[in-house]
């Protein structure tokens, strides 16, 4: 499943397929969705995952977010900078950074996660739970850790 702005394009879609061939995955197994009008109907794709991919070189960060709560595991592959680390640190947060590889292991990191059919059950089963009991969605302490040191260096 691709899902973007600007996927309805049959131009961007050819140049999708043509990648996707090339490196051995079937046009029909390719599915396309465009922009949602609305925040369910977004949120409802997830519902049809097994596991996200994360974007690189940029990591994402709302969408690794909105994965998580929606019970979607994210695989990650991990880069040097900031940007390409971003998803890594949500998972960590989370405790799910075994989701996270180099780049040389990601291909075999994800088909041994979508192999290992009962630990994704488990996984996807408790994740909304995990995540929205993780330090990731605990805004009170990261407001208060933010405006105390915000106090520190203002002092």
């Amino acid at each position: 499943m691709l899902k973007s702005r600007g996927i309805e394009s049959k131009m961007i879609q050819a140049r999708m397929i043509k990648f996707f061939e090339d490196n051995g995955v079937k046009a029909e197994r390719l599915i396309f969705y465009s922009r949602d009008l609305n925040q369910e109907d977004h949120l409802d794709h997830y519902n049809k995952v097994d596991i996200a991919l994360d974007t690189f070189p940029y990591s994402g960060t709302t969408t690794t977010c909105e994965a998580l709560y929606m019970g979607v595991p994210v695989a990650s592959m991990v880069g040097e900078s900031h940007r390409s680390r971003v998803t890594y640190a949500i998972l960590k947060s989370v405790g799910l950074q075994e989701f996270a590889s180099r780049k040389e292991d990601f291909v075999a990191n994800v088909k041994a996660l979508s192999d290992n059919k009962d630990r994704l059950i488990q996984v996807k089963k408790n994740l909304r739970d995990i995540f929205l009991n993780s330090s990731i969605s605990d805004g009170k302490s990261f407001a208060d850790a933010w405006f105390s040191k915000i106090s520190e260096l203002a002092c």
